[in-house]
């Protein structure tokens, strides 16, 4: 049962993770743009054009967060280096459980900031666009809602295969500790 569910949720993360780093690499290259024409405005015409600003504040902030909850799928925030155990040890496996918990704690927390952000900041609008500021704080939700569905993969992973020798302590990624938990079952 539990294999089955983590194999449904690590499907719906590759869907989910393809269409993330596309609209992100979307942001940024909209970002780039308008940053680049915000530039190019101030160069040639001694002035800049009011909405590139506003359009690129909103662009930053979605290829930032959406990128980070990418990053939560495949461990990029997920470590603490200075602290070491064992392989396998009963302190790296608390470890390990610490930090997946307090990463969900995280994220749960970026999520309910936003709602909240959002619930309090309605009518704010920028002035030149008129488009409103819950743009924005709509990212933090979706950083929160989709690195939470990410690191809950991850989580269930570990926790389904938390007898062999941790990925973090190999240095390896998640997709390279699959195959040497296939080969160590066999």
């Amino acid at each position: 049962m539990a294999n089955r569910l983590s194999h449904g949720l690590t499907r719906l993360n590759d869907a989910l993770e393809k269409l993330l780093v596309a609209l992100g690499l979307l942001f940024l290259l909209v970002f780039c743009s308008m940053t680049g024409l915000e530039l190019f405005g101030r160069a040639l015409f001694s002035t800049s054009f009011p909405w590139s600003s506003e359009i690129a504040r909103i662009t930053f902030l979605w290829s930032v967060y959406v990128g980070a909850a990418v990053g939560f799928r495949h461990q990029e925030h997920l470590q603490l280096d200075i602290v070491r155990f064992k392989a396998g040890s009963k302190m790296a496996t608390l470890h390990d459980g610490a930090i997946y918990l307090s990463t969900l704690g995280y994220l749960l927390l970026f999520a309910i900031t936003g709602v909240m952000t959002l619930i309090a900041d309605v009518a704010r609008n920028y002035p030149v666009t008129g488009i409103s500021f819950n743009w924005g704080y709509a990212s933090l939700i979706a950083m929160g809602a989709f690195g939470t569905l990410f690191v809950l993969e991850v989580t269930m992973k570990w926790f389904l295969h938390r007898q062999t020798i941790s990925a973090s302590e190999l240095n390896i990624t998640d997709r390279e500790s699959e195959s040497i938990i296939r080969v160590t079952k066999e």
